[in-house]
């Protein structure tokens, strides 16, 4: 069971996607990947950090947005006391979510 709740599925074509989600806090998702797609994700309300296989930790508030590359992995996790929505705006080729751990 996943820890992030889709709140809204606004566009859904072949190769872009628009998806408000909802994180709790102390959560994060999954380490993965998107083998195709860019990713942009924008920060609703609340915080919230990206953390990167290769890289450090970008840390959102209300308003800001990170952009993930294609082949790039990555999570989202939110450290604060109180859940977070976020968009999620991803283009450039056919949707994909390809799990895998983080990179030592």
């Amino acid at each position: 069971m996943s820890v992030v709740t889709q709140l809204a599925r606004l566009i859904d074509t072949a190769d872009s996607r628009v998806v408000e989600f909802e994180l709790p806090a102390g959560f994060a998702g999954p380490w993965h990947h998107h083998s195709r797609m860019v990713e942009h994700c924008y920060c609703l309300g609340a915080e919230l950090a990206i953390d990167f296989s290769a890289a450090d930790t970008v840390n959102l508030r209300s308003g800001q947005r990170c952009e993930i590359p294609a082949r790039v992995n990555h999570r989202i996790r939110n450290g604060s006391a109180e859940a977070c929505r976020y968009l999620v705006v991803q283009h450039g080729g056919a949707y994909d979510f390809l799990e895998n751990e983080k990179e030592k």
